[in-house]
């Protein structure tokens, strides 16, 4: 439900594809920025030649960074492997990936599949890894939501959701002003939840 940049830190958006441009030379320093051919991208700039940390790869006329470059990963031709709501990436260690995509994670760290686990849906992992639903609660957007429990607040409250623990609704005050109000959610009996002049209460006003 929120927006977010496309492209990970450090990356910009040229005509679709997300590029690094500190270390891309066909994009180096700003989209469609190419070095001449025999040079390297290092730091934004173009080089001069294929001068350390860079390196001559069979693949193109350019120099690559091996220590960075998920195309050229710690040998020329080392293509880092694509992976799931995340970009591959190289650093000295090897191949990695960048950050998840928002509302994404990696729940079984370890295992290199990437950000597999979509928080927002996920009852096991709602809104965040080892964060589980019980019952007949299920994910929604996040959160372990259940079916609003019943009571007289029902008929002069709207938009009710009980999630993560809340009871939350506008309802009506003395003027049928919709007020915004929450109360967490427990036993509630034998009266249950009420609308008190706009505000939820349990067992009576």
């Amino acid at each position: 439900g929120m927006c977010f940049p496309r492209c990970g830190p450090l990356q910009v958006d040229c005509g679709g594809a997300c590029i690094s441009i500190d270390r891309d030379p066909l994009h180096c320093g700003a989209c469609g920025r190419p070095c001449p051919p025999g040079n390297g991208c290092l730091n934004a700039q173009c080089t001069p030649a294929c001068t350390a940390p860079l390196s001559v790869c069979d693949a193109g006329p350019f120099c690559a960074d091996l220590r960075f470059d998920p195309l050229n990963c710690g040998g020329c031709g080392v293509v880092c492997p694509l992976v799931p709501n995340a970009a591959p990436a190289c650093s000295p260690a090897g191949c990695g990936r960048t950050q998840c995509d928002p509302g994404f994670a990696d729940c079984d760290a370890g295992t290199n599949d990437g950000c597999e686990t979509s928080l927002g849906v996920d009852p096991e992992n709602c809104g965040a890894c080892g964060r589980a639903c019980f019952g007949s609660q299920m994910c929604l957007l996040g959160r372990c939501c259940e079916q609003p429990p019943a009571g007289s607040y029902l008929d002069t409250c709207v938009n009710c959701e009980a999630c993560n623990g809340l009871l939350t609704c506008q309802c009506q005050d003395d003027l049928q002003v919709l007020r915004p109000t929450s109360i967490p959610l427990g036993p509630c009996s034998p009266m249950g939840f009420q609308n008190c002049n706009g505000v939820l209460q349990c067992n009576g006003c």
